[in-house]
């Protein structure tokens, strides 16, 4: 089957099959056609043109997809980035992040108190179901919540730097990985 190395319509470039009657909707956007300009070379690519009836490599097409590429590369590396902290947060804690908030609010109020006074009802079903005394409860839910409170400073500061090298960057590749290997660890370190 003849092949066509065309523009589509939405300035992207291809190499498509003709049909044996058909021919492309709009022969301006034809850059070469096998039944008229003879077989294409063997490396054909998108980044070709016609010159002096041959096909050759155009640079400025190649630059032109490579910072298309790029500028795809840096918006899917974001989405990444902003998409496993978010899966990281609610691995950890879920859609519970209001009734932590609450935990922890009432547990320093409590220890405010110092541990004196009715306990609050958050304090108190933890104390309950751990089997312990409401001190010791208001005391792990800070802990744990301090805890939490500087993994999620840690990793908002390097989800932004990683964004920010990100646009900045001519390549993703490093700086993903290396966002995975501190996610990684994070992960670990929370046992998520």
């Amino acid at each position: 089957m003849p092949k066509l190395l065309v523009i589509k319509p939405d300035g992207s470039r291809e190499i498509q099959d003709v049909e044996a009657s058909g021919s492309y909707y709009d022969q301006s956007k034809v850059v070469w056609d096998e039944r008229i300009d003879g077989k294409m070379r063997d490396d054909a690519c998108v980044n070709m043109i016609k010159v002096s009836g041959k096909l050759v490599v155009d640079e400025a097409l190649v630059a032109e997809a490579a910072t298309n590429k790029l500028r795809q590369d840096k918006a899917a590396a974001i989405r990444e980035i902003d998409g496993s902290a978010d899966d990281l947060v609610t691995a950890v804690i879920g859609r519970r992040d209001t009734e932590y908030l609450m935990a922890e609010k009432q547990a320093q109020a409590y220890i405010d108190a110092n541990y004196k006074g009715d306990t609050f009802p958050y304090v108190d079903s933890w104390a309950q179901a751990k089997g312990v005394d409401q001190k010791w409860a208001a005391d792990n839910i800070i802990e744990t919540a301090a805890n939490w409170r500087a993994v999620q400073s840690d990793m908002r500061a390097k989800r932004l730097k990683a964004k920010e090298d990100i646009r900045n960057a001519t390549s993703v590749d490093e700086i993903l990985n290396q966002w995975r290997q501190y996610i990684d660890i994070i992960k670990n370190q929370l046992g998520a």
